[in-house]
């Protein structure tokens, strides 16, 4: 049985240590485990490689706010698109037009039910990425993709052009040319209509509600997490990686229903 007078001497220097010092001992554990999750985070982060935001502490806190702040933990729930009132910003100043063409799909026939393991994309708000930027990515899925985008290019040619990512800040992206006129629902992309990550071969693309309730239900991609915010336009749209050259066509397919939607307004 331990000595009471031990305990006793114990808790009497307990008492006779000066505030400041039990104030810094109570706090210590809490601050030091709030900064290794920061760091944590902060190495994952990294991790996706550049994107968006500065490739920098600064950045990854800017991340944190837009989480904080605006960003959501459901991407893959199809609510959203049966009220665009609610979740798509410019609803209200939309025409009927441009309403009309944002609830119905550009896809031509319905997408196929993508097989094998249901993809996720990392939790982080910006950058949006599937996989880390290290990952090893397959030559010849990332060559077919990367050719299949340059023909959408060149078929959409009077409608399209490249210019580099004001989403991303770096690489190539599809914008819409200034001779048409952009959808008000999706006008704070500001002509930017999709661009595939290099990194992962993940990419974004701007859909129309019904398309991209169908690229979700089917497993081919998720929401952005500032999507159907006054960040981002409610048909913003996660594209998974392909893991084949056969997964490659089906995402040019929606590439293409994308293209179809952000020129559905015509020229100017």
């Amino acid at each position: 049985m331990e000595n009471p007078f031990r305990m006793l001497e114990v808790v009497k220097r307990w008492y006779d240590i000066p505030t400041w010092m039990k104030v810094f001992a109570f706090n210590a554990l809490p601050i030091a485990y709030v900064i290794a999750e920061l760091y944590d985070g902060y190495i994952g982060w990294l991790a996706l490689g550049p994107g968006g935001l500065p490739y920098n502490f600064k950045g990854y806190l800017t991340n944190l706010l837009l989480t904080a702040v605006y960003a959501k933990r459901d991407t893959t729930s199809l609510e959203p698109y049966g009220k665009p009132e609610k979740h798509a910003v410019g609803w209200q100043e939309a025409t009927a037009d441009e309403k009309e063409n944002a609830q119905k799909s550009f896809f031509g026939k319905s997408l196929s039910t993508r097989a094998g393991p249901q993809s996720k994309a990392k939790s982080y708000c910006a950058p949006q990425r599937e996989h880390n930027a290290n990952r090893p990515v397959d030559p010849e899925v990332k060559k077919t993709y990367l050719e299949g985008l340059d023909k959408l290019m060149d078929k959409y040619s009077d409608a399209l052009e490249w210019s580099t990512s004001l989403l991303e800040m770096h690489g190539q992206a599809v914008f819409l040319r200034s001779s048409f006129a952009v959808p008000t629902l999706i006008s704070k992309c500001q002509r930017e209509v999709a661009h595939i990550h290099e990194s992962d071969l993940s990419a974004h693309v701007l859909l129309s509600f019904d398309d991209a309730k169908s690229t979700i239900e089917q497993g081919w991609g998720e929401r952005h997490r500032l999507t159907g915010t006054a960040m981002l336009p409610l048909g913003y749209t996660l594209l998974y990686a392909p893991r084949d050259r056969e997964e490659v066509e089906v995402f040019l397919r929606i590439f293409e229903a994308g293209i179809e939607y952000a020129k559905s307004s015509g020229k100017n």
